[in-house]
Parts: structure tokens; sequence; C-alpha cells
């Protein structure tokens, strides 16, 4: 029986040790002492519970096996701690199924070397166990980054190298009038113009500026969008995909269109304006210049009539008035022959001493003159 067994286990390392009914060590291999709790208590004769304390409690279901009620039974993953390290055992237990009534009363005790099994497995739990969480961790972020994207107030395309879009956003939709599943799989001509499409491709990603295009709507209206793009970067070549965001430029050009009406409007009043302030300028300095020649006008009156008859005051007056004012047409000599026909018939003839005495004062308006006449 031990020559049978040990050839039996030897190809994988398994040791063995026999028990009666009773549970004493009846027979075991030259290595089971190496499994043990207390090596040195695996000897012939002795109780295995004092070597192998597993089996402390376990007398029922060891008694079903001696009766066959139970085939075997087994405790996978034992650790002990040999030499400061930790090991493993597999501990199986079954029951002779031959009709030799002396190994019916006996009981075989498998012991197995688990230990690289169980780190293996260990390691498989702990690569499992991080897949898991890092498959945590990605469904997690990739939750988060649609969540931003489906947030963006842009329009938000993502597409293959080649054009092909694969993924949209609600403003996306919004903007060009499409769902997610009339757009995905379709090629950017889909909302623009293929001259269009070539320029935008051809526009290096690193530029970091919008350019716009026009684009089409579902419903066929042409819109300007204007488009920024940027390559997503991997390790794989072929995954190199491209994220287009673009905005509306609609509302924006109005703007501008009605900034520059009104930048025009402003320049045509503030050129009016200025031309009214020019003549405005231009009048005074021509009324200034008319009062200070009046000024000197009369100045010359006054100086060169102070000494005149009173008869021949008026046209002394007359004479230099036209002179300095160079008025010399008909219609200001009639005007003046009238008013000095006027004066003489006013005056007393029979008076001839009369005289007319021109007296400047000197706190009144300048060049503002009264005629008194002495008695």
């Amino acid at each position: 029986m031990n020559k049978l067994l040990k050839k039996l286990l030897a190809p994988r390392h398994i040791e063995y040790v026999t028990l009666d009914e009773d549970l004493v060590i009846i027979e075991n291999s030259w290595g089971a002492a190496n499994f043990a709790e207390i090596p040195e208590e695996v000897k012939v004769g002795r109780d295995i519970r004092r070597s192998f304390p597993e089996f402390i409690g376990l007398e029922e279901v060891l008694k079903t096996i001696l009766e066959k009620d139970t085939e075997a039974f087994e405790l996978k993953g034992i650790n002990r701690e040999k030499d400061g390290e930790l090991v493993y055992i597999d501990l199986c237990v079954v029951g002779c199924q031959d009709d030799d009534e002396e190994l019916k009363k006996r009981l075989f005790v498998f012991l197995e070397d688990a230990t690289e099994r169980m780190v293996l497995r260990q390691e498989l739990v702990q690569s499992r166990n991080d897949a898991y969480f890092f498959l945590e961790e990605l469904t997690a972020t990739k939750s988060y980054l649609e969540q931003i994207i489906e947030s963006s107030a842009d329009a938000l395309l993502v597409t293959s190298n080649d054009g092909i879009i694969k993924t949209i956003n609600r403003a996306c939709e919004e903007l060009f009038g499409y769902g997610k599943e009339e757009l995905i799989n379709r090629s950017l001509s889909q909302i623009l113009a293929p001259q269009q499409v070539e320029r935008l491709q051809q526009t290096s990603a690193t530029e970091n500026r919008e350019i716009e295009v026009t684009c089409r709507t579902k419903s066929g209206t042409e819109i300007p969008v204007g488009f920024s793009r940027s390559p997503i970067n991997t390790e794989f070549e072929e995954l190199k995909d491209i994220v287009y965001i673009g905005r509306d430029l609609t509302e924006t050009k109005r703007a501008r269109a009605e900034m520059a009406a009104m930048n025009a409007t402003l320049a045509l009043k503030v050129q009016a304006r200025t031309a009214e302030l020019q003549n405005t300028v231009q009048q005074l300095a021509t009324e200034m210049a008319e009062r200070q020649r009046s000024e000197e006008a009369l100045h010359n009156i006054v100086v060169g009539t102070a000494s005149v008859v009173a008869q021949d005051f008026f046209p002394a007056l007359v004479r230099h008035l036209a002179a300095s004012l160079g008025r010399h047409d008909k219609q200001f000599w009639l005007v003046v022959w009238c008013q000095w026909k006027t004066l003489t018939m006013v005056r007393n003839p029979g008076k001839p001493q009369d005289r007319l005495t021109l007296c400047w004062r000197k706190n009144l308006h300048v060049g503002q003159i009264v005629a008194e006449i002495d008695p």
C-alpha cells in the first residue's frame, strides 16, 4: 500500500497520512510532517488532531465517511507559517471503497502544497479587483466627461481622422436640427459643403484659432458657425480622433452689422456737426471783423468831423462813413440824401451859429456817438 501511494502521489508532490477509526495515525509519508502545525507529532500511534488541529470538531463528518454516507471531505487553502514564510495546503479525507474489512475502518488523508496555486489565485483576485476598480473609475470618468459634453453651450463633435462623426452633444443637435442617430457615422459633409470641410480640415489643430464656415441645417438654412479643432492624442495612431467645438455666429454678425451702421451714422452726424461749428466760427470771425472795421470807421469819423460846423457836419459824416465802409452804390446815397433833407427841414435856419458837437462817451460802448446841439 505504501509503495503504491508513493508512485501515485509523487508526480504531484502529495503527502498522505493513514488513520484508523479513532483518528490515530497508522502510517504516513515522509513529507507529511512538513504540512503539520506541530511536525514532531506526526508519528505512528499519535492522534492526528495533535499535529493537525483542523480535525478537531470533524469527528462526526469523518464518521460518515467511514460509514460510506459521505465520499470525501476537503479543506482548501489551510495556511501555515514555515521558516518565516506563509504556505498553503489542501487537505482531503476519503474512505476506502474496498470490501476488505480491515481497510473499511481506515481513513486516508491527502496533503498537497497549494502555495503556488493560492498565490496565483490571490494575484488573480487582486488583478480582478484592480480591473474592477479601474473599470469603475473609467466608467465614472466617462460619465463625468459625458455630462461636461452634454452641458456645454457650444456645439461639440468628435470625428475620426477622415471626418466621420463619432459623437455629438445636445447643443449640436439643437444647432443643426439633426438627432444623434442622423449624424453619427456620417461625414462632416452632412452639415458642411465639401469645400468647407476641406478648408476646415486643412487648418492646423495647433493654431488654436476659430475658423468661420457656412453650415447647413436639416431644414436647409445656411448659418455661419465658428469652429475650432483639436486632436485627441492616444498611443494608437489609428485612434487619433478630432474634437470640433462650434458656436453660432448669426447673432454676433448681426450685432457687428448694427454696430457698423451705428458707427457710420455717428460719423455722419459728427461730420455735419463739425461743418456747422466751422460755419459758426467763420460767421463769428466775419462779424468780429466787420465790427472791428465799423469801430475803426466811427473812430475816423469822430476824429475827422469833431470841429465841423453844424450845417456841414452831416455831409462830412456821410463822406467819412462811405469812405470807411466802402459804400458807393446809388441806393446807399439815396437813403443818405433823404436823411439829409429831413435834417435840414427840421433845423432852425435862424441859428446859423449852432454847431453840432460830437462827444465821445468813455462810459458807453465803444463806437457809440452822442450828438448834442449847443444853444
